[in-house]
């Protein structure tokens, strides 16, 4: 119910003419705290049509504040609108979840990653866009404040209701959950670049459910937590994620995965050396374990 009002929200305002009363964006609207410095909850200096709304829905009354150390990199235009490069970083200590939506789609939630032990990592993936959007990473921490990151993207659209190619590819079933990734580090950080063979089916195309890669738990070598990364449906087919983690612990990561059919993936136990002048880097490919 939530799902299908966060859609029709979404398409009333656009229908009604709210995105054209004057709101002038820019590719340039990533968020400087200088120049808005916003501190109360009802600050809206950008005049995002659906930010109030969408801020209620995920994290109701709880005090916020715009921040210059929450950073959103993705492009300012959208070459290609199923694959759209996003990459969110806080400078927040003790940082304890992560919030990622695009405020115009007709699925606004991007992704969550709730810490379980250790540092919130730096979060990169890539996501479908259906039209030119705001994009906003809201970033907890130990206290229950919220820190707002704010940036923008322009597109043709489409890219959320879009025809897929793994659709046509009678294979894609026998591949469901194959797993190929890197573990780099050095003395400064551990990175983790992984791709998940999965459909990544938002549901928004006549006659194909919504069939997703859910949850991602990373996991240590001894398969102790480290955090809970939720994705949903707007990621991209095939996700290619990134988690770089600034607190090098020596030793080696691994993923559990589940998506809403209630497959189970588990990725191999990813290991690396430490080097101070250059990353390692060790290559894994696997085919999930169903």
């Amino acid at each position: 119910m939530l799902k299908q009002k966060l859609r029709d929200s979404c398409l009333l305002l656009t229908l009604s003419g709210v995105l054209g009363s004057g709101v002038a964006y820019s590719d340039n609207h990533s968020l400087n705290a200088e120049s808005h410095a916003p501190t109360t909850q009802n600050a809206n200096p950008l005049m995002d049509v659906m930010w109030d709304f969408m801020r209620e829905q995920f994290i109701g009354s709880q005090p916020w504040q715009y921040s210059d150390q929450v950073k959103i990199t993705l492009p300012s235009f959208a070459e290609d609108s199923t694959q759209v490069p996003v990459m969110v970083s806080a400078n927040i200590p003790q940082a304890q979840q992560l919030i990622l939506f695009a405020d115009l789609n007709p699925i606004q939630k991007i992704a969550q990653y709730q810490v379980q032990q250790g540092e919130l990592p730096d979060v990169a993936l890539q996501f479908r866009v259906q039209q030119a959007t705001p994009v906003h990473a809201l970033v907890q921490d130990q206290t229950g404040l919220w820190h707002v990151g704010r940036a923008y993207v322009d597109a043709a659209g489409g890219g959320c209701s879009a025809p897929k190619v793994a659709a046509n590819n009678e294979d894609w079933s026998s591949n469901l959950g194959q797993v190929n990734g890197r573990l780099f580090q050095n003395a400064n950080q551990q990175r983790l670049k992984v791709q998940i063979f999965h459909p990544m089916d938002t549901g928004l195309i006549d006659g194909t459910p919504a069939f997703w890669l859910n949850e991602i738990e990373v996991q240590n070598e001894q398969g102790t937590a480290l955090g809970l990364l939720r994705l949903s449906e707007p990621v991209s087919a095939n996700p290619r994620l990134t988690l770089n983690f600034k607190q090098v612990q020596n030793q080696g990561l691994q993923l559990s995965m589940r998506d809403n059919d209630g497959n189970h993936f588990q990725s191999p136990l990813y290991q690396s050396a430490v080097n101070s002048n250059a990353l390692e880097t060790t290559t894994q490919h696997s085919k999930g374990e169903r």
